[in-house]
């Protein structure tokens, strides 16, 4: 807020008070002007030559080396103003080389005069032909001059100038030790020749100078090898010889040193040479005394001593710092690192110490843009002026390198979010984090490699070689982004295995991102998260994230062996638009059934957890026929809304199963729900016609007589929905209710041939939970199923239709004919058109009558037989009674006729009563239609 308020407490802009800055780190001003460096240079661009934000100023006090002609100017911003002063374009001031390449002294370097006429060098040496002879050589003497006996001359030569050559003790030889050219006089007999030579500046080994003063810090050279004989060699002496460049003269500024180049004993005994000038000089190993020739010289190494001033390179953070001349890499000498190791200042780089096939080697840790941080002198292994004498390891440092660092353009990518899995380093012996940034965005545990957070980071591997024995190292940069700003969107079908063509299949199955709330199959069975193993299959519409993997390699170019994940998806699942199988609740067919030779261990896939991954509550109400592996039958295509109003999806069952073909892996099926399929209006993967796998709609045929049955699965539920009912109205005159749950068709159209439409609603009781309206769409209402009702065609074969047949066999009646029914428990009439009825045939009648008449025996005598076998009087009761016979087939309803007979019978005045008890007893019989 101090910032935003006012901009100038933060000038470089990193959301940091820059007071507070200064006080933490007082090195950000190093004029201690109040002002951060990096302001300065931004204000005033001419304080920063080289523009890498640092006073040009500040870094010559604290590095004169970047200044070797000490003007006052930055070598680099030197050559940048005017390229002419760095002829050979190696990054170093043509003045400050003149010493070391320019042997015929005429101010202009060797190369620069090569590259301007090749033909000064025709043997391509890189050397001018006019200075072919070098420090140590034996300058011979002209033909027909004296030679020298036992290494003694008679008359010695004369050298001039006398520091540019000498004449050795042991065999009297003359050796040049100073370049440019020089005479010689050689005796000849009792004459003289004098003979020029010029000798060039090149060496054998190289080293820089060891002084503390500018351009001077290079590391000493341990000669213990050679002077301790190492391997079996001579012991000897190690004389320097001077010239007039490198001279034995005192240090006035320095008592201890007493030339040019010394030796010196270090803290462990050795011998060191330290040379605190420029220049050439000749180092000579002499046999010492007392052994098998001594005094002789062992070796010459003409030794090129130069000022630290480095060429600057530039590196890539985890790849082998290499230097500019090949020939230092892998020859048995240790580059020394000045800058950048740990313990000598902020750690840059890493240096393999120990034995195996990446000793000695360099590798940067950290980027810098400043290429003051990484120094490395590069070393080779001396072998004698003549390059072939076989001598103990001691190495020279003939190249002084700066390297600024960068992080590579192709760092390892790892992708991150919460709660996601480590990344497993164990194929390696020991995995470190040598650099990261930010801090603490990393670690690595158990080489375990976890992050909190975005970052950059440096692990360094180390491992046994099998090959070559000892260790190994290797680096991989780890970019660690949040897996959102890499995700590739992808649609998806949903019962789909999820798979990736660039995913590499030996690390893992993939990562399911955020699986506690994935729209997945959680069963261990088919995907593990821990594990990250199995298949992934999404299992309702919705997003799925997975994590593909990569084994990247290291910065070295080798296998890396780790596994990174690198391609996090975003799966927009949606169903398929044309499904697996197809139910049409209409047709009551269901999915049709599963081969046992394809589908093992079929289960219908039902989750109804809404807190849990993988909700998909079966809001079809699929069930199987009978068996697993029968049809499959749903209900419903109308609950997925109110069931699931946040993630509503389109009708659809899973089943998951086995499949043997795949070794038995885990797969489902996508089977689509619909109602119903209306002409013009077909439903991608669920083809209907009426001809072939129809009814396509809630439309039926029925028969009268027949029970108004649900469609299937409502059909099989042995639970009874009450609330099923006939919106027709008047409803009774179509259904007959039996009280026991069950609606009839109890009649049809008009006429022997007519039809009439009746709807029904229906009730589903899903696992006992109580009826509910069926497809209703939420509204309550549920939907109307048409049953188009028909007349039956009736048979009239008597053995088609017997008499006594089961009540849903129909049967013809004659008019006026009756039917025995008497096997039935309940009988009623429904629909009678026809003036039907139904009776009880032998049941007995019976009224009052105190007494019969006196002559009534005699006169019952003269009815006939019909009515005799059926009119009685009980004495007991005083009833007289009227029944039926069965056995004679004779029914107990008193027709006119027999009434009127009786009458007239019974006929005489003292039968009044009796003939009234026969009125009453005709109407009694009467049966107007029983139930």
């Amino acid at each position: 807020c101090d910032i935003a308020a006012d901009p100038s407490l933060d000038c470089d802009g990193n959301f940091k008070i820059d007071a507070c800055e200064l006080a933490a780190d007082p090195s950000l001003d190093c004029n201690f002007n109040g002002i951060l460096d990096y302001c300065d240079t931004v204000a005033d661009p001419s304080l920063d030559c080289d523009g890498n934000f640092k006073i040009d100023a500040c870094e010559l006090v604290t590095d004169p080396s970047v200044d070797c002609n000490s003007n006052g100017i930055m070598d680099a911003c030197d050559i940048a103003a005017d390229s002419s002063l760095d002829c050979d374009s190696n990054g170093i001031l043509d003045e400050c080389e003149l010493a070391l390449r320019d042997c015929n002294n005429n101010g202009i370097m060797d190369g620069c005069e090569i590259a301007a006429d090749p033909s000064l060098d025709e043997d391509g040496d890189g050397q001018l032909d006019a200075c072919g002879m070098m420090i140590g050589s034996v300058l011979p003497p002209p033909e027909g001059a004296d030679q020298p006996m036992n290494g003694e001359w008679t008359t010695p030569p004369i050298i001039i100038p006398a520091s540019s050559a000498f004449i050795h003790p042991y065999d009297g030889r003359v050796i040049a030790l100073d370049r440019g050219s020089l005479d010689i006089v050689w005796a000849s007999g009792v004459e003289s020749v004098t003979v020029s030579y010029t000798i060039g500046t090149r060496s054998s080994v190289c080293m820089y100078r060891t002084d503390t003063g500018a351009g001077g810090g290079g590391p000493t050279i341990d000669l213990t090898p050679v002077v301790e004989g190492f391997g079996g060699g001579p012991l000897v002496d190690v004389i320097i010889h001077y010239n007039a460049h490198i001279g034995d003269d005192p240090d006035p500024d320095n008592a201890l040193v007493t030339a040019d180049a010394f030796l010196e004993n270090g803290p462990e005994g050795e011998t060191l040479l330290q040379v605190h000038k420029e220049g050439l000089f000749l180092l000579e190993y002499r046999i010492r005394e007392g052994q098998s020739e001594g005094g002789s010289p062992l070796a010459f190494e003409a030794v090129t001593v130069r000022s630290a001033f480095p060429s600057i390179k530039s590196s890539v953070v985890g790849e082998r710092i290499l230097p500019t001349d090949m020939n230092l890499l892998d020859n048995g000498c240790m580059p020394f690192v000045k800058r950048g190791l740990a313990g000598t200042g902020d750690t840059f780089v890493f240096q393999q110490t120990t034995e195996g096939p990446t000793k000695s080697q360099i590798f940067p840790l950290r980027p810098s843009a400043n290429p003051s941080d990484i120094e490395v002198y590069w070393s080779q292994v001396g072998k004698g002026l003549e390059g072939t004498q076989d001598l103990p390891e001691v190495c020279w440092y003939c190249e002084l390198d700066r390297y600024s660092a960068v992080w590579p353009s192709d760092p390892q990518l790892n992708v991150r979010g919460e709660d996601a899995p480590p990344v497993n380093l164990t194929s390696h012996t020991r995995a470190q984090i040598q650099y990261q940034n930010p801090p603490g965005h990393a670690n690595i545990n158990a080489r375990q490699f976890m992050t909190l957070a975005p970052g950059m980071a440096t692990i360094q591997y180390t491992d046994e070689d099998p090959i070559e024995g000892g260790e190994t190292v290797s680096f991989q940069v780890v970019d660690t982004d949040d897996h959102a700003d890499h995700l590739v969107f992808m649609n998806w079908t949903v019962g789909a295995r999820i798979f990736d063509s660039v995913h590499d299949s030996s690390c893992n199955d993939g990562y399911l991102f955020d699986g506690d709330a994935a729209n997945y199959d959680p069963e261990g069975q088919v995907y593990d998260p821990e594990t990250m193993t199995g298949r992934v299959f999404p299992i309702n519409e919705g997003i799925v994230e997975m994590w593909w993997y990569e084994q990247g390699t290291t910065r070295q170019g080798d296998p890396a062996n780790v596994c990174w994940p690198v391609r996090p998806v975003l799966y927009d699942c949606i169903w398929p638009t044309t499904p697996d199988r197809c139910i049409i609740i209409a047709n009551q067919a269901g999915s049709g059934a599963f081969s046992a030779t394809t589908h093992r261990n079929l289960n219908i896939y039902e989750q109804g957890d809404p807190g849990l991954p993988g909700y998909n509550p079966n809001e079809e109400h699929a069930i199987w026929d009978t068996n697993p592996g029968d049809s499959i039958l749903a209900a419903r295509d109308d609950l997925n809304t109110p069931i699931n109003p946040d993630g509503a999806s389109d009708p659809y069952v899973l089943v998951q199963y086995q499949d043997p073909n795949q070794d038995n892996a885990w797969e489902f099926v996508v089977i689509r729900v619909t109602r119903e399929v209306t002409e013009g209006a077909p439903i991608s993967g669920c083809p209907c016609n009426n001809d072939t796998n129809g009814p396509c709609t809630f439309d039926y045929p029925r028969q009268v007589g027949q029970v108004m049955t649900p469609p299937s699965p409502l059909g099989l539920e042995l639970s009874f929905c009450p609330e099923n009912s006939v919106v027709n109205d008047p409803t009774t005159e179509f259904i007959w209710n039996d009280s026991r749950g069950n609606l009839w068709f109890s009649r049809g159209g008009e006429g022997i041939d007519g039809t009439i439409d009746i709807f029904g609603e229906f009730y589903e009781n899903w696992r006992g939970e109580g009826c509910m309206p069926w497809l209703d769409d939420g509204t309550g209402d549920p939907l109307d199923v048409t049953f188009n009702v028909s007349w039956p065609t009736i048979p009239s074969d008597p053995n088609v239709n017997p008499p006594l047949s089961s009540p849903d066999v129909y049967t013809t009646l004659d008019i006026g004919q009756t039917r025995n029914r008497s096997g039935f428990r309940i009988a009623e009439i429904l629909y009678n058109e026809a003036g039907a009825s139904l009776i009880f045939p032998w049941k007995p009648t019976m009224v009052e009558l105190p007494e019969v008449p006196d002559d009534y025996l005699a006169t019952f005598s003269m009815l006939p037989q019909h009515l005799k076998d059926r009119l009685s009087y009980d004495d007991i009761t005083q009833q007289l009674v009227f029944r039926g016979v069965e056995g004679k087939e004779l029914i107990g309803i008193m027709s006119e006729a027999d009434r009127d007979l009786i009458k007239e019978t019974f006929s005489k005045d003292e039968h009044a009563d009796f003939r009234h008890a026969i009125d009453d007893l005709y109407l009694a019989s009467q049966q107007g239609g029983m139930s």
